[in-house]
């Protein structure tokens, strides 16, 4: 069966034959070439795949300790089919948490690297810009430091007009 490279799963540091004696190159953490949305969506799988690892892990764990008194429990019994059978599951369940925990290990040391990567695109993302709503607070902010200019020219011409009326009323 064929892995996914986008599923945070796949284990894309498999020497192959071409690369032998070159160094490994993680796939999973080249993500240089994403934008900062495609880098943000990325990251969130991969998290999100090491929180339900992390909740089987557990799961697998509790099982793991539930087979083990079960194995205790045929030995006090005295019973050597069913010891052997619980033992039987003890072992396969044993592989199954150190797989599960090997899996956990790879996918938190490469969340950690993958958080700096998108810190680093969050401090370069330059958000999209509505032009119109730019305009518009460009305008607002104009009108607002116009407002106190013409309030000052409008109450120099009221003024104005006050001391024509005042010098009216005096001539007669």
């Amino acid at each position: 069966m064929e892995q996914n490279p986008l599923d945070p799963k796949f284990n894309s540091t498999e020497p192959s034959p071409s690369n032998a004696g070159m160094p490994q190159v993680d796939l999973d953490l080249l993500i240089d070439h994403l934008s900062y949305e495609e880098t943000k969506e990325y990251v969130w799988r991969f998290l999100l795949t090491e929180k339900i690892t992390e909740k089987n892990l557990r799961q697998k764990e509790q099982e793991l300790e539930q087979w083990r008194q079960r194995v205790s429990l045929a030995q006090h019994a005295q019973d050597l089919t069913l010891t052997q059978e619980a033992q039987k599951r003890v072992n396969f369940l044993e592989q199954e948490v150190e797989k599960l925990k090997s899996e956990y290990t790879q996918l938190r040391d490469k969340n950690a690297i993958l958080k700096e990567k998108l810190k680093l695109k969050a401090q370069q993302h330059v958000p999209s810009i509505d032009a119109h709503r730019l305009l518009a607070e460009l305008e607002m902010l104009v009108n607002s430091q116009e407002y106190p200019l013409n309030k000052k020219f409008e109450d120099l011409a009221v003024g104005d007009e006050l001391e024509k009326l005042k010098s009216r009323l005096k001539k007669p």
